[in-house]
Formats: C-alpha cells, structure tokens, sequence
C-alpha cells in the first residue's frame, strides 16, 4: 500500500494561499473600520456646521431692527477662500434687557468663528466651533441694504458658511494598503451650507 504524502512545492503553495488570504482578510478588516472612521468623522463635522449655521442664524434673528451691519474684510492668509466678513449685531441682551453689540467673525487664523460681545467698554471674545473643525469659508453677503458707506447695513443676511475637519486623512497616509479607498478616505470631511436669516421685525 503506498503512502501520500505533499511534497515541499505543494506546502509552499498552500503556505502562500494562506498568508494571501489572512492578509485579505486583515486588509478587507482594515478597509471597513478605515470607513467606519470616516463615516463619523463626516457625520461629526455635518452636525458642527449646522449648529454654526443655526447659531448665526438665531444670533441675526436677535439682532434689532435696523441693527445688522456687514463690514467687509480679506482673508489673511489668502487661498482659496480670499474674501469673508465681518458682522456686527445690535441687540438686547435678555439678562439686564440692555442693548448690546455683538461681532461674528472667522479668527485670525481662519479656523475658528469667533463671538466678540462688547460689555462695559471690553470686548470678550470666544471660539464657536471646536478644535476637531476648520473655519474655511465665512462670508454675509448684504441683502436690503440701508446704507453702504463705509459699511452695509442691511435689513437681512445671505450666509455661505464650509466647515472641514481639522485633521484629514492620517489612517490613509498611514495605511498605503487601502487602494481605491485611499483618496477617499484621504480627503478631509466637509459640509458647505448656504441660507437667509433675517432679524425680527419693529
């Protein structure tokens, strides 16, 4: 009775069908959490921007009549994105139902919106989105303008908010194995709004 048995050349195969197949598993493992990731990350930065965007737009809807007034201004640091502006709200303030003024701005460094609130001669200022997100485009376009020298003061507000996430893309670098999913999962999260918010009526 003869005895079978695999020859060397046959086990590498096999040893080397194995190893393929843990490495598309493992590869396959990597791809689908990769995408999970970037998943929240996108579902993070859309819920950012809309409660920037519902933010500014309460704030406009507080203003005062007659109390909106656009000041336009460059970016710094140019790019893409070269023209935004500045808003300035006058409106009174619940707590002491005096009138105060209010600024909405990008930072100095373009990643942050900016709430400057003017009280007893100081302005006290703080960042409106987080440090995971990126300010890239902020612009009041002036709708009903009232007057135009130097400034816009209008009646109501176009706004053209792009929010993108602060830090894109490090698992694709770190992962050159993701193939087709690379430039996808590369590309930072972003979400672009456009909308109209008007203040309240005399």
């Amino acid at each position: 009775m003869k005895r079978h048995g695999f020859t060397l050349i046959e086990m590498l195969i096999a040893i080397v069908i194995f190893v393929m197949a843990i490495l598309m598993t493992a590869g396959a493992l990597v791809v689908g959490q990769r995408i999970k990731e970037k998943v929240e990350k996108m579902r993070m930065v859309q819920e950012e921007g809309r409660a920037l965007a519902e933010f500014i737009a309460r704030e406009i809807q507080s203003a005062e009549p007659d109390g909106l007034i656009i000041k336009p201004m460059k970016n710094p640091q140019g790019g893409d994105y070269t023209y935004t502006s500045t808003l300035e709200i006058t409106r009174i303030e619940a707590e002491s139902n005096k009138l105060i003024t209010e600024i909405i701005k990008p930072s100095i460094d373009n990643n942050y919106l900016e709430l400057g609130v003017e009280k007893e001669g100081q302005w006290i200022w703080q960042n409106v989105n987080s440090e995971r997100t990126i300010l890239r485009k902020l612009k009041f376009t002036p709708v009903g303008v009232i007057t135009t020298d130097p400034e816009y003061k209008v009646d109501y507000v176009n706004v053209e908010l792009l929010l993108e996430e602060s830090q894109p893309g490090p698992i694709a670098q770190a992962t050159p194995n993701l193939g087709m999913f690379k430039g996808l999962l590369g590309q930072p999260s972003q979400i672009e709004l456009h909308f109209t918010a008007v203040p309240r009526k005399k």
